[in-house]
């Protein structure tokens, strides 16, 4: 017989570990001594632990793993088929994690090239995205808290497997302006962090291409000075593509709408790009 510090030498873990599997009915000890209470063990159990470790590592939770060992009726080949499927899943997911970090890691690499922009006039960049559509159902301007009708894009990006991004962006038609109140988003919108499925009732619209663009922190006062520079360059587009980007994520300033850093766009022609 073993005793417990001698078993969890040989399965190289510790006593804590096995009095937790003791007391979750995975590994019962084989003798308890009924005066010192000391806890010994067989060495044929060693293999049983080397199993519920190795279960382990496929994900299985304690309790799965008890519940698997109990199980006369299920097989190896059926458990491990299960078992596989199981772990497809959640390289899926952690993949998808990984899609969603470098996604962000991108944002914030296109916010400081904003950045160096700021206050400098119009200026040509390459834009490579895909893009979820809907239409504005009711009236909103620049003036407008339009997180009601963003919230709906994100319900239906949600449904179709879609992380929906955190920012968000208008077009509207490349016209001129008198007041904010006259530029209606005809128009919301949000990059897709992943590869469109088929048949995911969404709007998607591939907008890369060379576009004219113009950066400013977001502000009313600034807004129509800075879409009248970007209007003043001919082109043949018919929207202007309109998105803001926070600097930060302090929950004050994204509520106030403050320290935000926005982008108007529009597309230009080939023999303008």
């Amino acid at each position: 017989m073993l005793s417990i510090g001698q078993m969890a030498q040989l399965c190289q873990t510790s006593v804590q570990t096995l009095r937790l599997y003791d007391k979750e009915g995975l590994i019962k000890a084989a003798y308890i001594d009924p005066h010192t209470h000391y806890r010994y063990y067989r060495t044929d159990q060693i293999f049983l632990f080397n199993l519920i470790k190795y279960l382990q590592s496929t994900n299985l939770s304690l309790k799965e793993i008890k519940e698997t060992l109990q199980n006369d009726i299920v097989g190896l080949t059926t458990f491990w088929n299960q078992q596989e499927k199981v772990i497809q899943e959640q390289i899926k997911q952690e993949q998808q994690k990984l899609e969603l970090a470098k996604f962000q890691r991108r944002q914030l690499d296109a916010i400081e090239i904003m950045k160096d922009h700021l206050g400098k006039g119009p200026y040509v960049k390459k834009i490579n995205k895909k893009i979820a559509i809907i239409p504005a159902k009711e009236k909103i301007t620049p003036k407008s808290l339009p997180d009601k009708e963003v919230a709906e894009l994100d319900q239906l990006l949600m449904k179709a497997g879609q992380t929906p991004n955190l920012e968000y962006g208008f077009s509207f038609k490349a016209t001129p302006y008198q007041t904010l109140e006259d530029i209606c988003y005809q128009n919301i919108f949000k990059e897709l962090i992943f590869p469109a499925e088929k048949k995911t009732g969404l709007e998607i619209k591939d907008v890369s291409g060379k576009y004219l663009c113009i950066n400013f922190m977001w502000s009313t006062e600034e807004y129509l000075s800075n879409l009248e520079k970007l209007l003043s360059y001919p082109t043949d587009s018919e929207f202007i593509y309109e998105e803001s980007y926070p600097l930060n994520y302090l929950t004050t300033e994204l509520v106030e709408g403050k320290n935000y850093i926005a982008e108007l766009r529009i597309l230009l022609g080939n023999e303008l790009s």
